[in-house]
């Protein structure tokens, strides 16, 4: 896993390379592959609980990326707004 990048793009790049093996991965999985098990942190899962818990992970590291990137613009924002960048983002509900 790489830490650092010299470009937004060379980063984009890498972003965009993990995205896609998560989608290449089920599509080149077997029946015979469904029906094993794999061991994640010493835990024996079947393939399909597996790689529902690895889907349900990556909004919890998406979601770190966020809050970084909302320090980052407030350490980058004018002192009256350091506050309301960290503040959380209110949504609307659909249809409201």
């Amino acid at each position: 896993m790489r830490s650092s990048f010299e470009s937004r793009d060379e980063l984009l790049a890498y972003w965009e390379s993990g995205w896609q093996r998560l989608f290449e991965t089920p599509e080149s999985l077997t029946a015979e592959d469904v029906l094993k098990t794999v061991t994640i942190r010493g835990e024996p899962l079947s393939v399909p609980l597996a790689i529902s818990r690895s889907l349900a992970h990556c909004p919890y590291h998406i979601s770190q990326f966020i809050l970084i990137a909302r320090i980052l613009a407030a350490i980058h924002a004018p002192p009256s707004t350091f506050l309301a960048a960290l503040r959380p983002v209110q949504h609307q509900r659909l249809g409201s």
